[in-house]
């Protein structure tokens, strides 16, 4: 009898480093044997692989930290296979987000390698849990220091899962600091080293992080495309985090916990699913213009963001780009509301733009609000349908036969943020055309946007110029960049309330040229600037910088050259396989 249990307890072992890499076969013939005996140590790997199974396909009771705990009081049970489970619902824990069962983990974690004295590298995995949990609270300060050491003795080790899941924790903590290189470079080093390794657990972390990096360094379309991947084959527990990137992204559709691989009974009041339900009413909200329930909406969202830091940052940000009415401007977006940079923080470019756009239209993510008397409010588009609420407010286009706005509506959205006050002429020639002014050169330039933008605002305000120049043609360059003289002024007041687009914020061309692709599939370079409308130089440039950040790939065939979306290497677990051995497929 003894011999027939250390034979079922192997292969247990076994059976567990398979599923690891989601090989399931033979798992629920072999969690039936072990349910037939009452051995502590046979109990303990039936946890485990319960826990395993769990994780591929969450249905039915989750192993909670209290059965976990009895069985670590029993006599002759197995303290391994209760380490393996506290690992595996640890990392669950901490994808749905949810602090309080992931602290229980890993104070049983702890006391399960106190009674093994860290023995077989256990107390590396218990390190590992610990960062999580900084993760979860947001204690990102020298989160990178911390990481390293335990990348560092995980490598020594060969331990991948833990090499993978600590190179994630260090692209995050790049993410939250604005290094958003380094944390590309991780995610996407961490998601080709998982799927080297078949671990599909560590792919999803990986391609989530990746998608989300993606996202906040303005690669809306990026990111959609590769959560969409990661939601087909991702298990239920992971669809608040993925809801909630992909709504941030631009994605409208359905609820991704509607997805085939989400089963309504898989932790459906988890703080993630909770987070992205508030999160996509207020943004249908804003859609339709709803202000009562956008505000209730915006309280649920704003207690359901509080379950991780970056999503309170996230949420709290997005109320204030997106309401433009909101007279409190929270710091984190007040640069950018009040024009003072058009860079968008936390990665929220999607949110003006619907993924089925077409990529030709270079369209504006943002709009400013002038109202006479008061400070001008930049905000992004889904805001627009709040302004029913304010009279004749008058939205100054150019020319409606026009495809997309340009430089007249931006100057004038720069002279509204500038308030009655105005601005030098100086600084409102470079916030409007990105370069310095040099009167001999650009007087004309300025002249003709003086006019039109006169010709647009019409009988809503009146823009006032005071010019003041030396009176003769500089003879020398040094005169003709001589910035001693006394600077010119221009200001708008209005008369009544506008609101003009901002191209100063739109969606940067490299996203716009993945849009592309993404419609019309593997493309040269000259097929792709057609398409765009745009100079074939300018979209081999981009080309060249996408394939350089791993975005796009190159295929050839003899001497012509196509670009494809490649940006993840994420790989769907083979359920064909899974299927074929009679397993239940990840």
């Amino acid at each position: 009898m003894t011999g027939a249990q250390d034979v079922l307890t192997a292969t247990a072992r076994v059976a567990f480093e398979r599923a690891e890499r989601a090989d399931l076969r033979a798992l629920e013939s072999l969690l039936a044997d072990l349910s037939g005996s009452t051995a502590p140590h046979h109990r303990a790997w039936h946890l485990a692989l319960r826990a395993m199974r769990w994780s591929f396909d969450p249905k039915g009771a989750a192993p909670t930290p209290a059965e976990t705990a009895q069985l670590m009081g029993a006599a002759g049970s197995d303290a391994e296979a209760l380490l393996h489970t506290s690992v595996v619902m640890e990392r669950i824990a901490f994808c749905m987000l949810d602090a309080p069962t992931l602290n229980a983990w890993v104070d049983l974690h702890a006391a399960l390698v106190e009674r093994t004295d860290g023995r077989d590298g256990s107390d590396v995995g218990l390190t590992v849990a610990r960062l999580w949990q900084r993760l979860l609270t947001g204690g990102f300060t020298t989160l990178d220091e911390a990481a390293g050491a335990v990348l560092e003795r995980a490598s020594r080790t060969s331990a991948a899962s833990i090499v993978i899941e600590v190179t994630v924790i260090r692209a995050l903590a790049a993410l939250s600091t604005g290094n958003l290189d380094e944390a590309v470079d991780l995610a996407r080093r961490a998601s080709r080293m998982a799927q080297a390794e078949s671990l599909p657990h560590q792919e999803y972390l990986a391609s989530i992080v990746l998608g989300r990096v993606r996202r906040y360094s303005a690669r809306p379309h990026l990111a959609l495309h590769i959560l969409a991947a990661l939601e087909r084959v991702a298990p239920a527990y992971w669809a608040g985090w993925i809801g909630w990137e992909a709504l941030l992204a631009g994605g409208r559709g359905a609820p991704l916990t509607a997805s085939p691989q989400a089963s309504p009974d898989a932790s459906p009041n988890a703080v993630s699913v909770q987070a992205e339900r508030a999160l996509r009413r207020v943004l249908e909200a804003a859609h339709r213009g709803d202000r009562s329930d956008f505000d209730e909406a915006r309280t649920q969202l704003e207690a359901a963001a509080r379950a991780w830091p970056p999503f309170a940052m996230e949420a709290t940000a997005l109320m204030g780009a997106l309401d433009p009415l909101q007279e409190e401007v929270p710091p984190a977006i007040r640069a950018w509301c009040s024009g003072e940079t058009a860079a968008l923080p936390f990665g929220l470019h999607g949110v003006s733009v619907s993924p089925s756009e077409d990529p030709q239209m270079e369209t504006a993510t943002a709009y400013v609000l002038g109202r006479p008397k008061k400070p001008g409010r930049r905000f992004l588009v889904p805001g627009l349908a709040f302004l029913a609420d304010l009279p004749d407010v008058g939205e100054l286009a150019r020319d409606a036969a026009r495809s997309t706005p340009g430089r007249t509506e931006t100057g004038l959205a720069a002279l509204v943020l500038a308030g009655e006050v105005g601005t030098t002429r100086d600084e409102f020639f470079r916030r409007v055309y990105g370069f310095k002014f040099v009167p001999y050169r650009h007087r004309a330039v300025l002249d003709t946007l003086c006019h039109r933008m006169r010709a647009l605002v019409g009988e809503a305000g009146e823009i006032r110029r005071e010019e003041v120049e030396p009176p003769t043609a500089p003879t020398t360059d040094a005169e003709a960049h001589d910035d001693s003289s006394p600077a010119s002024a221009i200001a708008l007041t209005l008369r009544q309330t506008i609101v003009v687009p901002d191209m100063r914020c739109i969606l940067p061309t490299a996203d716009r040229l993945l849009r592309a692709l993404a419609v019309v599939g593997p493309t040269s370079a000259s097929a792709a600037a057609e398409a765009l409308r745009m100079p074939l130089r300018t979209i081999q440039a981009i080309l060249q910088q996408l394939v350089a950040e791993g975005a796009c790939t190159i295929e050839r065939d003899g001497r012509r050259v196509a670009y494809r979306i490649q940006d993840t290497t994420f790989t769907e677990v083979t359920v064909a396989e899974a299927k074929s051995e009679g397993a239940s497929p990840p």
